[in-house]
């Protein structure tokens, strides 16, 4: 049973699994009875939004991420579509001369196109697909290769493209080491332009955590946050309490699964944080997470259907009963601490606690 169970009796609900908000509408049943009469068939909405996220968070620069885009979408200017729409006598590839020059044929089958993928760790992989489409290429190479793959494969495609685009127009000859180099190029430059604002970016975030609020004096604050790795379906959980003074009382870290969506991750935090608070004795509380999203739904200025509804419930019941709890927004920036923590609790196989004493190994996570 994947179902989380609060950890108080409460009145049953009536939930619907398959829609965002838990709530049943004719769009999400007509989908789930599509998936049980054809059980072998991927969602394609949810794979195509998948694989847009996945293209948005290359690490590329902008145009070559919208070449993609538009590759993924038919709607580059090939030989095949620009027939359709009676600009070219022939919908033929110029280069090879052997079939219709379609979005997929210009930048992964043709035999020119297959020289430069020679020249790529892709080429195993290439050769084993059978015609088809970019959406296609691209979640085969995006459900078996990382991120950092997936960019010089999406840089390898503009290359290819680039260098074809010489060849038609200005009638330059193709040379695959030249593309394959270009590729390679393009997403090591972009990284080493990006790595100076990266830095600037992190010192501006250790200066931000100065602006931590300390709780009034006899309260205590507990700053909490979840770390997400969707591939591995891992979840790590962070939570840290302070006094008045700054001092850090506890720290702690747990390992969970993930569970349809990163608020669930983040509610699942808060709780955490509460029950590490519980065991230590700091009251009266105030919770913070970086989660706007949590925080109005424990507030009610925002409702939910889905399973995210039994652990803010479970969060609000906390803070009924403790009536010395309170929750709040802060800034990633304000939040390094927590933020710390979970990305190490992803590498934990059980809670870790600390009360008064941190390992001397780990007091880096607390230099903010």
């Amino acid at each position: 049973m994947k179902i989380p169970l609060l950890r108080e009796l409460s009145s049953d609900q009536a939930l619907w699994h398959f829609d965002k908000k838990g709530v049943y509408l004719v769009k999400s049943g007509y989908q789930v009875a599509l998936k049980l009469k054809f059980p072998d068939q991927a969602s394609s909405s949810h794979n195509q939004q998948s694989l847009w996220k996945a293209i948005w968070s290359l690490e590329l620069p902008a145009k070559v991420k919208i070449f993609m885009w538009r590759a993924a979408r038919n709607l580059l200017p090939t030989a095949q579509n620009l027939w359709k729409k009676k600009i070219l006598s022939s919908p033929w590839c110029q280069r090879c001369r052997r079939t219709e020059e379609s979005t997929y044929h210009a930048l992964v089958s043709c035999k020119v196109s297959q020289k430069v993928w020679k020249l790529t760790p892709f080429e195993d992989q290439v050769k084993l697909l059978e015609g088809g489409d970019m959406i296609g290429f691209l979640q085969e190479m995006t459900g078996k290769r990382s991120k950092s793959d997936m960019e010089l494969i999406v840089a390898t495609c503009w290359a290819i493209w680039h260098e074809m685009n010489l060849f038609i127009f200005e009638n330059k000859k193709e040379y695959s080491q030249l593309s394959a180099a270009k590729a390679e190029a393009v997403v090591h430059s972009y990284k080493k332009i990006q790595l100076p604002p990266l830095q600037t970016s992190l010192e501006k975030k250790s200066i931000a955590t100065s602006n931590w609020q300390s709780p009034l004096p006899g309260c205590f604050k507990v700053n909490v946050d979840a770390s997400v790795v969707i591939e591995q379906r891992r979840v790590g959980l962070g939570a840290v309490i302070r006094d008045s003074r700054g001092k850090v009382i506890a720290a702690a870290m747990k390992p969970s699964c993930f569970q349809q969506e990163v608020a669930y991750a983040e509610a699942e935090a808060a709780r955490f944080g509460v029950e590490i608070a519980e065991k230590v004795g700091c009251w009266p509380l105030i919770i913070e997470t970086d989660s706007q999203e949590v925080v109005d739904l424990v507030l009610n200025k925002k409702s939910t259907r889905t399973e995210l509804y039994w652990v803010i419930s479970d969060l609000q019941a906390c803070i009924k009963r403790q009536q010395q709890i309170s929750i709040q927004y802060t800034p990633r920036v304000s939040n390094v601490i927590a933020h710390n923590l979970a990305r190490l609790a992803l590498e934990q196989s059980d809670v870790v606690l600390w009360v008064d004493n941190i390992p001397a190994r780990h007091l880096y996570l607390f230099a903010c």
